[in-house]
């Protein structure tokens, strides 16, 4: 592990403006892994942490990203990033419109449309057969963020002279970090995990 202060250099580097700890500013709620109280945590296996979920080929991260972003949803706290996405425009694109996604294709369903349809449309989100337009843009936001950060760290960590071998050193330096199965299914559930230091 590296010391504090050298942690700290290694995240500004990749992420210049990164927050001391989480706030309730829109960055900080799209990504509450990622502040220095987290990323240092049980003397910086807090970050070893997110790199090793990020990494995981296992659908219960992409499930835990989407149970953050419906949490933010129903809290009125999610950002949104439809209008870029969709329009380009700044704000929700989807406004005054059902919208969810469904086999990778957004589906808008109108105001003008039938009740019943808009009914049945609710209560397939309510139900998880389809995902709400926005929060499947926001979790992709922030899964594309979190593999930015993941991958700006590799860049900075594993100073390998051969290219080749950056996964397998990166994979290395993962497993000699090993969390605990609890902090790690912590994290991996996307619950916010402040790990007291360890002596």
């Amino acid at each position: 592990m590296l010391p504090p202060e050298e942690m700290v250099e290694l995240v500004r580097k990749v992420c210049p403006d990164i927050l001391a700890e989480p706030s309730e500013e829109p960055s900080s709620l799209l990504l509450p892994e990622l502040n220095l109280q987290v990323l240092q945590a049980e003397r910086g296996k807090g970050l070893v942490a997110v790199m090793q979920t990020r990494v995981l080929d296992d659908p219960s991260v992409d499930q835990g990203d989407l149970a953050l972003m419906q949490k933010l949803d129903q809290e009125g706290k999610m950002p949104i990033f439809s209008g870029a996405e969709v329009n380009g425009k700044d704000g929700d694109a989807f406004a005054g419109t059902l919208a969810f996604v469904h086999e990778g294709r957004i589906i808008q369903v109108g105001q003008d449309k039938p009740e019943e349809q808009k009914a049945e449309s609710r209560r397939m989100i309510a139900e998880g057969v389809v995902v709400d337009a926005n929060q499947y843009i926001s979790k992709n936001v922030r899964q594309t963020l979190l593999l930015q950060f993941c991958c700006g760290i590799a860049d900075q960590y594993v100073a390998s002279p051969k290219v080749d071998n950056r996964a397998e050193d990166l994979q290395k330096a993962l497993a000699a970090n090993k969390l605990s199965e609890e902090t790690s299914k912590a994290l991996v559930d996307e619950k916010p995990v402040i790990l007291a230091p360890s002596d």
